[in-house]
């Protein structure tokens, strides 16, 4: 499948619109409300997603009716993330029950208050990440981060909420320390093909800038 046929299927894709002065739903047409105060316009991932969200203490957005996000049996969340992780943060994206957690222990994702972690998948500290969960079924998921993946055994959790944040955790605490760029769902498991397709973007190689340089790398 096709970055392009990707895109056309996502429930939500949320960019940085530095014009907007916003995180903006491409599907939709809408925006994220904005709470604290967010940075908008920061450098971000690729060539195709130029900007990002640097976000505040305490920053966060949330958008209210989004029923089509209560995803059962299988969906995919998906995001860039360049962490602070001296900051401790951990939610990276979150509708109260379900969260991506990012931290210095590898990546997590949190699910009705069950955590799944995978201790060997470690964020890159203060340089971009790619970072997904996957739901196949009520009983299985997987972890990705940066190419790498590990399945979890989940516990049958339903979801049944109808508020998606970005920013924190379900108590509005551990705010993400760091920059943010390109926040997508689907409503089905995507395959790692599919996600590596997504990552390489609409000409098929990631352009990524190199940390302690102003020169970018084509990474295929």
């Amino acid at each position: 499948m096709s970055y392009a046929s990707l895109l056309g299927e996502a429930l939500r894709n949320w960019e940085c619109q530095e014009l907007a002065g916003n995180l903006v739903d491409t599907v939709a047409g809408t925006p994220m409300v904005p709470n604290g105060a967010p940075v908008y316009g920061a450098g971000g991932p690729t060539a195709w997603l130029p900007k990002a969200v640097q976000m505040a203490p305490g920053s966060h957005f949330t958008a209210g009716n989004v029923a089509a996000l209560n995803l059962l049996p299988s969906f995919t969340y998906f995001c860039w993330v360049r962490p602070n992780l001296a900051g401790n943060q951990m939610t990276c994206i979150n509708n109260t029950q379900l969260q991506l957690l990012v931290s210095a222990g590898g990546a997590a994702f949190a699910f009705t208050g069950n955590v799944y972690v995978a201790p060997g998948l470690l964020f890159l500290d203060a340089d971009w990440n790619w970072f997904a969960f996957t739901r196949t079924d009520a009983n299985n998921g997987t972890v990705y981060l940066n190419g790498g993946s590990l399945a979890v055994v989940m516990a049958g959790e339903i979801i049944n909420q109808n508020l998606f944040a970005i920013g924190h955790d379900g108590g509005f605490n551990n705010p993400l320390t760091g920059r943010m760029a390109g926040v997508t769902v689907w409503g089905r498991d995507l395959s790692a093909g599919e996600l590596a397709t997504w990552v390489l973007g609409p000409a098929g190689a990631v352009a990524r800038r190199r940390r302690g340089s102003g020169k970018t790398r084509m990474i295929r």
